[in-house]
């Protein structure tokens, strides 16, 4: 007979929402080694994985997703997710290698195309990354991550009424986003560069 993990479940979960991550991977780490159910350690590596990402346990984290790459090679999300796992570690053409393997598995997910065209940018392909990007939005016009990428590498190169016009876009779609209030900065401060004679 299967042991039910529910309660343990609930509880890491709980501690995690609550942001006690360390008491959340100690409790999901036991949940793990004593869990058969092949569908739940695949859930279950991507949310410790995630955990590990935000205490900066790389290692960890890569490895359990690594364990669900070789248990089902098949599912673009393993590879999406340690596209980002790298790109937390600075590891960016390695980040653009799994996004791509995403990419061919799953060539119509526009979230997929967004982490290459993330990648593309940090890389300073600048071009190809603005093209992935667009792209992302022609097929996913709600994708705001996507969009707040976009205005990123639009204020970084130059481009400030692309830019403006992508923030109000972003704040006609969302407008509750608080977030946008950092690009809108970033902005002001692209153009006071510009005026001063320093724009690179």
């Amino acid at each position: 007979m299967k042991k039910d993990f529910t309660d343990l479940l609930r509880k890491a979960d709980d501690l995690k929402q609550r942001g006690k991550l360390y008491k959340a991977i100690t409790l999901y780490e036991e949940i793990l080694s004593a869990i058969d159910d092949n569908e739940l350690l695949e859930w279950l590596r991507i949310t410790l994985a995630d955990l590990y990402f935000w205490v900066k346990e790389f290692d960890k984290a890569k490895n359990l997703v690594m364990d669900n790459i070789n248990q089902n090679p098949q599912e673009a999300f393993n590879y999406y997710f340690m596209g980002f796992l790298l790109i937390g570690e600075g590891k960016f053409c390695e980040a653009k290698e799994y996004f791509n393997m995403a990419c061919e598995i799953e060539p119509e997910n526009p979230e997929y195309l967004r982490g290459l065209g993330l990648v593309e940018f940090l890389l300073d392909n600048f071009d190809t990354a603005e093209n992935i990007l667009r792209e992302v939005l022609k097929r996913d016009p709600e994708n705001s991550a996507a969009r707040d990428n976009l205005i990123e590498l639009l204020i970084r190169i130059g481009k400030v009424e692309e830019a403006e016009k992508e923030i109000s876009e972003f704040r006609r779609k969302d407008p509750k986003d608080w977030q946008i209030l950092y690009r809108v900065q970033e902005l002001r401060n692209k153009k006071e560069e510009i005026k001063k004679g320093g724009s690179s």
